[in-house]
């Protein structure tokens, strides 16, 4: 393990660039989720429009349903390729694997995990989300937190891959103990209420191929916890990334400055509509109190002057009705929510949006989603999964005969039964029907297509990738079997059929 001087000279060096980003997500904050403000900062900026915290309630809402619905069980694992290969007894070790994501998905969905979730949610439409995973108690192992963005930092290794990451946490020096039941950290008795910096640290080891955890007291910069685990406890979840970045760039980044646009536009108007109250110009020559100025319908202000060339009080002049529609504020609206994935159908008085064009825009968005559907699950719920499983093993719930390291796609492989997830595979059914059904069109004797396409090898293949459970399908030798036995009763029919029509001749 790294000393704790080193730890904390890496720290450091992470924090300007985290300096750079929070300036650059601060106004994403301010306009669409001021609640996520850090505590205590007060310099807000004035909000006239609610559309930005609307549509991120809406991205929250839109991405929790298609990728995490809250209490499901889309967790599911399967013999990965290497094993798929060589296994003979590939069901059974699938069997083992859907108990593992039976128990996975049982203990995640007694926890606080869909309510962590929506939070984490919130941070991703700045672009970097934090999600710490921690060991809890025996009834609830599993511990979620979502760390602001104002208290972590982290750093890539050389495959753009993060190997860093740092939390910077102040603590009551009582709660120590408990947070961290295995620290080594003796609490004072004159000051238990008093507060300590703490510096949470993990890095990743190449060479023995492990994740160091440590906790360390910036007081006397000494170590009050160290573990290595298999995974990280922090899930890092980067929106897009462009290359030389290590932060992401979410959807609020990208609608920001049109949200500042529609904001001084309803600004204006507000300060237009006030300006309905008239403005009053008085004669400084006047010995009259402008404070005895009675603004009411119907009132009589006595004034020393009414003459229209020179009176003592006078209407300032103010463009009260300034042309809205000139800004167009409705197409601007729709840019916004569709850069923030709010399929909201605008209402148009002229005309109905026929099927297809409703059709049209959720195809929008699945299309949109997929393009950032391979970091979501690279970087989200894989991570996610494996550290589940780890925590899961140091309880004792899992066996450790399960290697955590093996889930990589070759040993075994992760599948997220979610319904972005399941849109390649329907998509790839469709293709499967489309080119069968053109094939069957073009064989009017029906013998040809059972020659070309092996029936009874895709028919479960298809029902597999529509989300059927494998217990309910057939294998293939089931299916060859019970076809021979149809065969089978079929000709025994038939013999005892013509042995009949012998006996009545």
């Amino acid at each position: 393990m790294k000393n704790p001087d080193i730890i904390i000279n890496n720290y450091e060096k992470t924090l300007p660039t985290k300096s750079k980003w929070e300036s650059l997500y601060r106004p994403v904050f301010e306009y669409m989720m001021p609640g996520r403000l850090p505590n205590g900062d007060k310099k807000q900026t004035e909000i006239f429009a609610s559309l930005g915290e609307q549509c991120s309630d809406k991205f929250v809402q839109k991405l929790q349903n298609i990728l995490t619905p809250v209490g499901s069980d889309w967790i599911e694992l399967e013999a990965g390729y290497s094993l798929s290969k060589t296994a003979d007894d590939l069901s059974e070790i699938n069997r083992n694997l859907n108990a593992v994501a039976e128990i996975c998905n049982v203990y995640k969905n007694v926890s606080n995990f869909d309510c962590a979730c929506s939070e984490f949610y919130y941070d991703l439409i700045a672009g970097t989300a934090c999600l710490l995973i921690s060991e809890g108690t025996c009834e609830k192992p599993l511990r979620f937190s979502v760390i602001p963005i104002n208290q972590f930092s982290f750093a890539e290794g050389a495959f753009g891959e993060i190997n860093e990451v740092y939390r910077k946490i102040t603590i009551k020096k009582e709660l120590i103990p408990v947070s961290w039941r295995d620290s080594s950290y003796t609490v004072p008795s004159d000051s238990a209420d008093k507060e300590v910096e703490l510096l949470e640290a993990t890095y990743f080891d190449y060479e023995k191929n492990i994740w160091f955890y440590h906790i360390i007291n910036l007081e006397n910069k000494k170590n009050i916890v160290e573990r290595s685990y298999k995974t990280n406890p922090f899930v890092i979840l980067r929106w897009t990334k462009y290359a030389g970045e290590i932060y992401g760039r979410g959807p609020g980044m990208k609608v920001i400055n049109d949200l500042k646009t529609l904001n001084k536009i309803n600004e204006y108007s507000l300060r237009a509509l006030a300006f309905t109250i008239p403005v009053f110009c008085a004669s400084q020559e006047s010995d009259y109190d402008v404070d005895d100025f009675v603004f009411e319908p119907g009132a009589i202000n006595p004034v020393p002057s009414t003459l229209t060339n020179n009176p003592t009080i006078t209407q300032l002049g103010v463009n009260q009705s300034p042309d809205l529609q000139a800004y167009n504020i409705e197409r601007l609206e729709m840019e916004i929510k569709k850069n923030m994935f709010d399929v909201t159908i605008p209402n148009d008085p002229d005309r109905d949006m026929t099927a297809t064009e409703i059709s049209q825009r959720a195809n929008e968005l699945n299309d949109s989603l997929n393009t950032n559907f391979g970091r979501l699950v690279n970087e989200f719920l894989y991570p996610l999964t494996r550290r589940i499983i780890e925590i899961l093993q140091r309880f004792g719930y899992l066996s450790d005969n399960i290697d955590i390291a093996q889930f990589n796609g070759f040993g075994y492989k992760i599948k997220i039964n979610t319904d972005l997830g399941n849109q390649a595979k329907e998509k790839q059914v469709q293709r499967i029907l489309n080119a069968v059904q053109t094939l069957l069109s073009l064989d009017s004797t029906q013998t040809l297509a059972p020659k070309v396409i092996n029936f009874t090898a895709l028919a479960p293949y298809m029902m597999q990738q529509m989300g059927v459970p494998e217990n309910f399908i057939n294998s293939e030798e089931e299916i060859q079997q019970l076809q021979m036995n149809e065969a089978l009763a079929g000709a025994i029919l038939q013999q005892q059929k013509q042995t009949a029509e012998v006996k009545n001749a």
